[in-house]
C-alpha cells in the first residue's frame, strides 16, 4: 500500500509537448517510455540544446526609474512646474511602442504633479533632473489601470524613455 500511494502521488499527467520541453530544458534525450527521437534513446548522443527561455519581467508596482543619462543634478522639477519632454512609449510585455514624441518630431510639454499625466509621470519624472534621460517601467495602476486607452491594453505595464529638455522654458545646457 505505501507504493500504491507513492505512485499516485507522484503521477503528474503531460501532453507530449510539455514531456518534449521538459526533457530538453533538463538535456536528457529519453526517459523511461519516451524518447525524443521517437525510437530507442542512445545514451551517447548529445541532448538538444535547451531553447533559452524568456524571462518573464520582474512584477513592478508604481513607477521604477533608471538613470540613462544624468542630469545637471541641481534643477529638479516641483508639481506646478511646465515641462517640456521628448518620450518614446512602449508596452513592457512586448516592448511595441504606442506613442512617441520623437517620431512625431515635436515634444511633449504639460505641467507636472497637477494630475495632467499619468501618475507614474507624476511621480517619476519630479525624481529626475534637468537635462536627465531616464527609463521609467509604470505599473498598470500608475499607468491606465483596467481601463487601458487606445493601444494600451487593459492591466497593461508600460515603459517610457524620457529626456527632460526643459522647466518653466529653461533649457538644460549642452555637454561634450
Amino acid at each position: 500500500q505505501p507504493q500504491q500511494q507513492q505512485q499516485d502521488a507522484g503521477v503528474t499527467e503531460v501532453s507530449e509537448a510539455e514531456l518534449r520541453e521538459l526533457m530538453l530544458k533538463t538535456q536528457k534525450d529519453a526517459v523511461p517510455g519516451y524518447s525524443l527521437s521517437g525510437g530507442k534513446s542512445q545514451r551517447n548522443a548529445p541532448a538538444p540544446a535547451a531553447p533559452t527561455p524568456k524571462a518573464a519581467a520582474p512584477p513592478v508596482s508604481g513607477v521604477k526609474v533608471t538613470t540613462i543619462r544624468q542630469g545637471d543634478r541641481r534643477t529638479y522639477p516641483q508639481p506646478g512646474d511646465v515641462l517640456t519632454m521628448h518620450y518614446i512609449g512602449k508596452l513592457r510585455s512586448n516592448k511595441k511602442v504606442f506613442d512617441s514624441s520623437v517620431q512625431r518630431g515635436a515634444p511633449f510639454e504639460f505641467q507636472i504633479g497637477v494630475g495632467q499625466v499619468i501618475r507614474g509621470w507624476d511621480e517619476g519624472v519630479l525624481q529626475m533632473s534637468l537635462g536627465e534621460k531616464a527609463q521609467l517601467v509604470v505599473s498598470a495602476e500608475y499607468g491606465y489601470g483596467d481601463v487601458g486607452q487606445g493601444p494600451i491594453p487593459p492591466g497593461a505595464d508600460l515603459v517610457f524613455d524620457v529626456d527632460l529638455l526643459r522647466i518653466n522654458g529653461v533649457a538644460a545646457r549642452l555637454r561634450d
